[in-house]
């Protein structure tokens, strides 16, 4: 038997060990700050706050959104459908038992549908699923953990490392099964770079904030609710946020990715090692996010400038040669948004840049890109953006256009010489 003041040793060791990773409730006077802070608007990629964005934290689970955007990768490209099957295999199935993973139950050796396992990890931020879907895209955890730090590169995410599908921790994952190799590291990044990953996730898929924000998730005979605690009537209500995930380890401390939605605005936030009073805390991620988001949504105007579909003023149209119109019409691919401080007097206009040096030769198909569309300001302040450069969308050909009847006939019949002189030679040749 184990004596009892051993015990209380290992527990004294452990407070003094890791002291700051205590969620108490904090006094609201109490200042709340995050050691990396990041807010971006989505629509133009502009940075609204930045703390020491470039600082390498640990990230624990928030490494699940890059398994996510892997997904969705996969789903739009047809590597992955959503009717496709995957059985279970022993390791998911153990993954899914750990009591620590708040998870939901998988049993080994069972069917389930990509969709199930995309609405488990999207609603439930499932463990289980991630590790699925390694399983399902690369065959292992280990293959897939290298296409996960091989999408980053390819996103320049830098000074990132992921170490898992899940960010969970490598010695218990392995323990369950796991073929990852290192038990000992952590998946590590900034919050630079997961405001990277998160704005290239929503220009993916602009609808994630409606799967991620479903109250429920119906599991077999069970229902769920949804793991994010900042959704409408939940325990950390924020009425504007629709898709989160939240970290947790000794290295990351409490740390939350987040978007957030009012009309037509969308914002993006990390916050990586969350605290009060400089003590480590899990409720000051919430505070923290909640009062990034209620000073933009209440000090900036949405403002539209151009409308998807409309034509921008001195550039209606594009030339074409040998259709049967001289010009074609131009439009915008989608609508051209920015936000602007309400109490300012700042103007935002359209700047366009031809990708053609040519006029269009018929014939021409609607929706041909013939050169880009971007916001500038009057004051010509400096912005900084997640992608470093300012937001663009695409002008586009407006309708089809054929070529004029007399070079349509021009070409039918030198069609009809070829044909005619290749049955004579034929003849000749037999």
């Amino acid at each position: 038997m184990i004596p009892k003041w051993w015990v209380g040793m290992v527990l004294l060791i452990s407070l003094l060990a890791f002291p700051t990773m205590v969620g108490a409730e904090e006094e609201s006077s109490a200042e709340s700050t995050s050691d990396s802070s990041l807010l971006i608007d989505t629509h133009t990629g502009t940075i609204l706050e930045a703390t020491n964005i470039d600082e390498v934290h640990g990230i624990a689970q928030l490494s699940k959104w890059m398994t996510l955007y892997i997904v969705l990768q996969q789903l739009e490209e047809g590597q992955l459908t959503k009717e496709q099957m995957y059985e279970v295999s022993d390791y998911v199935a153990a993954v899914s038992e750990e009591a620590s993973f708040f998870d939901i139950p998988f049993e080994a050796g069972t069917q389930l549908s990509v969709k199930q396992l995309y609405d488990a990890l999207t609603i439930m931020q499932s463990t289980a699923a991630s590790v699925a879907f390694a399983e399902i895209i690369d065959g292992s955890e280990a293959a897939f953990v290298k296409r996960m730090n091989e999408v980053a590169k390819e996103l320049q995410l830098e000074k990132t490392l992921f170490t898992n599908a899940s960010g969970e921790k490598g010695e218990l994952l392995i323990r369950m099964g796991s073929d990852i190799e290192n038990a000992e590291s952590e998946s590590v990044g900034t919050a630079r770079s997961l405001g990277e990953l998160m704005y290239y996730t929503y220009q993916l898929h602009p609808l994630l904030g409606d799967d991620m924000s479903r109250v429920e998730l119906q599991w077999n005979d069970m229902t769920y609710e949804n793991r994010n605690s900042m959704l409408e009537g939940k325990l950390h209500e924020i009425s504007y946020i629709d898709s989160a995930m939240i970290g947790e380890s000794n290295l990351a401390g409490f740390s939350l990715v987040a978007s957030g939605k009012r009309g037509k605005q969308r914002l993006i936030a990390v916050l990586l090692d969350s605290k009060t009073d400089g003590v480590r805390s899990e409720l000051a991620r919430y505070d923290i996010v909640k009062q990034l988001m209620d000073d933009v949504f209440l000090q900036y105007t949405d403002l539209e400038v151009v409308q998807e579909g409309a034509q921008i003023k001195n550039y209606e149209t594009y030339p074409v040669l040998r259709g049967t119109k001289k010009k074609v019409d131009i439009i915008a691919s989608e609508s051209i948004r920015t936000l602007l401080p309400s109490d300012s007097e700042r103007e935002a206009h359209v700047e366009v840049t031809y990708s053609l040096k040519e006029p269009l030769e018929a014939p021409v198909k609607a929706g041909t890109v013939v050169g880009y569309a971007y916001i500038t300001y009057d004051d010509k302040q400096e912005y900084n953006y997640i992608v470093d450069k300012s937001h663009y969308v695409t002008l586009v050909t407006a309708e089809d256009v054929t070529m004029t009847s007399s070079f349509r006939l021009f070409f039918q019949g030198i069609g009809v010489f070829f044909k005619d002189w290749w049955a004579v030679t034929t003849q000749f040749l037999k």
